[in-house]
């Protein structure tokens, strides 16, 4: 007998009680993250999110033919001799509540290409002498930053002589600033589709308060669609409403605090995160059949896969939101 969709004949006050209970936990967890939500509105935070981006001038064709084109063509930008140049783009927003005045802020590259300070991008009106380049080295460039308003975005272009071999680096050892990479939008909003991981953050809270005011009747509407569908054998309404219910809330806690090492990781390893997600993804989707239908017998063993099956599926549904 399936532990996660367990085929059991519960009276109409066993499902109320169980119904309760959920409703309590459920609404502990509501509770807590309106809280935690009312404290980062409305307390004083210093947070910026960046990202960079590496594109190369010349096209795909004309870097595979490098030696026989890059020989007989000499580009330059402010006298330094570019080979075969790219440019970095370095997206910086200032996520937090308050405003950032004078960040120390500089961009490193770790191995010898060579990094040119070039230009800032929709640069807002009246802000040519409060955003500029500081000073710089053949590897290292510093950007001299009066102040960066909450929400306000600064996009610097930077010239490089070849593509980079070894990962950028971007510091801002400023006291009290709390710095995240972030994957090549910069998880900044996009204005054409309203994203952010606040609004997903907020749309899965209303969705939690709704199932647990609701409880008895979203169980009911489950219970009528297993029903329905032929399903009843298999799957229990009280349980799967439980396992969804489990997997929205921990997708809320891992979207609100993040998970620094796995956050970078996918960022960082897109390609591979890719790879990984459909991996996991197939995997999931075998194991829910196997305790599902009852393949795999052992409730132990069904237990043990339900609570990593849960767990596994809120880490991706958080992946994916960290790498849109």
């Amino acid at each position: 007998m399936p532990f996660l969709f367990l085929t059991t004949n519960l009276s109409e006050s066993n499902v109320s009680s169980i119904s309760n209970i959920i409703t309590i936990i459920g609404a502990v967890i509501t509770i807590l993250g309106i809280i935690h939500n009312i404290y980062t509105n409305n307390s004083q935070q210093m947070k910026i999110e960046y990202s960079t981006h590496i594109m190369p001038i010349l096209s795909n064709a004309a870097i595979k033919q490098e030696i026989a084109i890059l020989d007989n063509m000499h580009i330059s930008y402010k006298g330094v001799k570019l080979r075969n140049p790219y440019l970095l783009s370095l997206k910086i927003k200032n996520t937090g509540n308050v405003a950032i005045e004078n960040p120390e802020m500089r961009i490193k590259l770790t191995d010898n290409t060579t990094i040119i300070p070039g230009y800032f991008e929709q640069l807002p009106p009246g802000y040519e002498d409060k955003w500029k380049f500081g000073n710089n080295t053949h590897n290292t460039c510093e950007l001299s930053l009066k102040h960066i308003n909450s929400s306000q975005e600064v996009k610097a272009i930077f010239f490089l002589d070849e593509k980079p071999e070894n990962k950028i680096v971007f510091e801002c050892p400023v006291y009290g600033i709390k710095l995240k990479k972030v994957s090549g939008n910069a998880n900044f909003k996009n204005s054409a589709t309203g994203f952010s991981m606040k609004n997903i953050n907020i749309i899965i809270l209303a969705l939690l308060a709704l199932s647990v005011i609701f409880s008895y009747r979203v169980i009911a509407c489950i219970d009528l669609i297993i029903f329905e569908a032929g399903l009843a054998t298999y799957l229990d309404p009280v349980q799967l409403y439980m396992f969804v219910f489990g997997i929205m809330a921990m997708t809320f806690l891992f979207n609100s605090f993040g998970i620094k090492t796995l956050d970078e990781y996918v960022i960082e390893q897109r390609k591979n995160t890719s790879i990984l997600f459909v991996t996991t993804t197939v995997v999931m989707a075998v194991l829910g059949i196997l305790i599902t239908f009852n393949v795999i017998y052992s409730n132990e063993a069904q237990i043990v896969i339900a609570i990593v099956m849960a767990i596994v599926i809120s880490l991706l549904n958080h992946i994916f939101l960290v790498t849109r």
